[in-house]
């Protein structure tokens, strides 16, 4: 079957995100997404579809994975902004797949800030073969910190297929942190896809998580570099424990176009 819908292409630091702003089945989500990031044009690594439930209601970003994206979620808030004739200083309330609660997004100047949900569990984990490494879990992904690594794809593709198979973690990020370098790596569970990501708003997150852990007061800020620009998290603690955290960075948004799928009917 032929599907045609209307995309909203957002740039938040290369981290290249589809809005699919027609209302599409939930049942064709997964592959409508895969079809649109294995659209060369578009050059996207990942969609997500917004529904805006009416006056008074914050608008929802379901990402085509179920999974949830910083850099999706910040983008979201920047153009229901701009929609909305937001200035610098605004905020707008959304909710996002992958998140318990609704999230702040602060309009800035050429970009956004996206409060973001808070770490679920913080610890080590031993993969067999390749070593023990930090960890920092949220509800809709889960990212491991390989601090002072180079950049490793055979590394990258045995924590996956250990970590897919052993845990039921519906995202995986590993992030190869050198520095002030980061090279995002994530796997989605829903659409089986690995990609290199060009820059990564949650991962980049638990970067600053994993960092600030001896913090006990005060905030804890991290700004990376990343494949596809800069982007930078803070995290608020209060005696010992986080209170809130951020991400942010600029955002870029393209003109509405309209693309068609072949879908397979029984997706």
């Amino acid at each position: 079957m032929e599907y045609s819908v209307n995309i909203i292409m957002a740039d938040p630091a290369g981290n290249r995100t589809a809005f699919i702003t027609d209302p599409v089945p939930a049942r064709l989500h997964a592959a409508l997404g895969a079809a649109i990031v294995a659209d060369e044009e578009l050059d996207a690594e990942q969609a997500g579809f917004i529904t805006m439930p009416g006056p008074g209601h914050p608008g929802h970003l379901q990402m085509s994975g179920g999974e949830f994206c910083g850099n999706a979620s910040r983008s979201f808030g920047y153009l229901i902004g701009r929609e909305q004739h937001m200035r610098t200083g605004e905020k707008v309330t959304i909710t996002v797949s992958g998140a318990g609660e609704p999230l702040q997004v602060t309009m800035g100047e050429g970009g956004a800030e996206a409060c973001m949900p808070l770490p679920e569990k913080t610890g080590r984990i031993q993969v067999p073969g390749a070593g023990t490494f930090p960890f920092v879990k949220f509800t809709g992904i889960t990212h491991l910190i390989l601090e002072d690594r180079e950049t490793d794809p055979v590394l990258a593709e045995r924590i996956i297929d250990y970590l897919r198979a052993c845990t039921d973690w519906p995202a995986i990020g590993v992030m190869f942190l050198q520095g002030e370098n980061l090279r995002p790596y994530v796997w989605v569970r829903e659409l089986e896809t690995r990609v290199w990501e060009r820059s990564c708003g949650s991962g980049t997150l638990a970067c600053a998580v994993w960092k600030s852990r001896l913090e006990l007061d005060g905030m804890f800020r991290l700004e990376l570099t990343e494949p596809g620009g800069r982007l930078y998290a803070r995290v608020i603690s209060r005696k010992g424990r986080i209170a809130e955290a951020g991400i942010g960075g600029p955002v870029r948004l393209e003109k509405p176009v309209i693309r068609t799928y072949h879908l397979n009917p029984d997706a």
